[in-house]
């Protein structure tokens, strides 16, 4: 989070797309970090879309906050945004090393890529449609699961993303991947 807060201007409106807004926690703190920031986050869930609404009223960012049901960013056609984030489903069908109590606690979707043989199922359409929905200069942060990094890596470089990099969390593993849209030739 403090990584993209550094690429977000604290005194100019943005536009920030999150994927997979779950409760908002992710959205609601770049609105108390950002005020003149504003959020269009999509869900498949339109259980969480409800609980981030709820939790948009109580914080008082109801306004600058903007739920849309759907995959990815496909709810937001045709948008351009400052930065896409996201912690996407990562974690392959069937994965034998998920513990217990995280199957007991958190909803199937939000863990799970819908592939046995790909963890980064939804990474990757993250990845290929934050590049397309981008303004230039425009950072993407995807949160990726253990040893995920460098494959995640791979997609933002084949998507034509530049200053790509993986961010290490507390436990010093490498959990979210970042990179930037750069300026093609007919926008200079």
């Amino acid at each position: 989070m403090q990584t993209l807060l550094q690429w977000l201007p604290s005194c100019a409106p943005v536009r920030v797309a999150e994927v997979g807004v779950g409760s908002g926690c992710v959205a609601l703190s770049i609105l108390a970090e950002r005020p003149l920031a504003r959020v269009v986050a999509s869900d498949v869930s339109q259980r969480a879309l409800d609980v981030a609404a709820a939790n948009a009223r109580r914080l008082r960012v109801e306004s600058q906050l903007e739920l849309r049901l759907g995959s990815v960013l496909e709810p937001m056609e045709g948008m351009k945004f400052d930065a896409v984030v996201s912690n996407p489903p990562y974690i392959a069908d069937g994965d034998p090393t998920v513990d217990g109590a995280v199957n007991a606690h958190e909803p199937h979707v939000a863990l799970y890529s819908g592939c046995a043989q790909d963890a980064l199922k939804v990474a990757r359409e993250v990845i290929a449609q934050a590049s397309q929905a981008l303004r230039a200069g425009g950072w993407v942060a995807v949160e990726v699961g253990w040893r995920s990094a460098a494959e995640a890596c791979d997609a933002m470089r084949a998507h034509g993303l530049v200053d790509v990099a993986a961010l290490k969390d507390f436990a010093g593993i490498e959990r979210v991947v970042v990179a930037r849209r750069t300026l093609r030739r007919s926008e200079h």
